[in-house]
């Protein structure tokens, strides 16, 4: 199956636990094709309370991190936040239901495992099956890529549209010839 001709989208979450029902703030997300580069955008921040009521975990470790990034960075994700449910049913939208299309986040379980069990604690049907999950991770692994470096030259890192664009651009850079 050639994946390269297929339409993509990547994810990336910012969270208040490294547990796969995480509470989470923030989900950004890119459309992109490896021939056209990056598409259209999605942003939107998640009450962390709501998260809770559904019984998402937050951890104490995760919150004292957080407390040591840079104001800015944290008060992105507090700008207009949104009910946990609300929020994922505005990202299935954003999603769509185009066949074949790859999901992708930047490790082999957590974003994609978090935003399951986030889907789940509200009873909401994911517009995509976990046959179109992609991890970027390995394959920056496996061709010697350090995204984490380019993501801080970009972005800074800990902006979830902003790494969502970073981890896209740099996939379809390392299948440039």
């Amino acid at each position: 199956m050639n994946i390269f001709n297929k339409p993509h989208l990547m994810v990336d979450l910012e969270t208040l636990s490294t547990h796969q029902n995480a509470t989470i703030v923030s989900i950004g997300a890119v459309k992109f094709t490896f021939e056209d580069g990056l598409g259209e955008e999605f942003l939107i921040n998640i009450s962390p309370k709501t998260c809770i009521e559904r019984g998402l975990h937050v951890e104490k470790a995760t919150l004292k991190w957080w407390l040591t990034q840079p104001k800015e960075i944290i008060n992105l994700w507090k700008f207009n936040p949104q009910p946990l449910d609300e929020a994922l049913v505005k990202f299935n939208d954003f999603v769509g239901t185009t066949k074949n299309q790859f999901i992708w986040a930047h490790g082999a379980i957590f974003d994609l495992g978090v935003i399951r069990s986030a889907f789940e604690a509200c009873g909401v049907e994911r517009n995509w099956k976990y046959w179109v999950e992609m991890d970027d991770r390995t394959i920056f692994n496996l061709l010697g890529i350090r995204n984490d470096k380019i993501r801080a030259q970009e972005s800074g890192h800990h902006s979830a549209l902003d790494d969502a664009k970073s981890q896209a651009r740099t996939l379809i850079n390392a299948f440039k010839t």
